[in-house]
């Protein structure tokens, strides 16, 4: 039995929770983190030099807040999550 599936079944009978692992290689589980995590590579991974933690935390930073309130939110029709508040 594998770790996870150990700590499952330790979790689940110590305190009567049911976890649900998504699936290994199976992006369709979680659509949402895989768009996350492919804007995230594309957009700021690919096309940035890091020097040090600060100047990655800087520009994570940066990425964050252009992600986050300027670009367009197609699951609610298209305006910039800066504009809801």
């Amino acid at each position: 039995m594998g770790v996870s599936l150990s700590v499952k079944f330790w979790i689940s009978g110590l305190m009567k929770i049911e976890l649900d692992f998504s699936r290994p290689g199976k992006p369709k589980d979680t659509p949402f983190i895989e768009i996350f995590n492919g804007s995230f590579a594309d957009e700021c991974l690919n096309v940035n030099w890091f020097f040090s933690l600060d100047d990655a935390q800087e520009k994570f930073d940066h990425w964050k807040e252009d992600y986050n309130g300027f670009r367009p939110n197609s699951s609610l029709g298209d305006p910039p999550m800066s504009s809801l508040k």
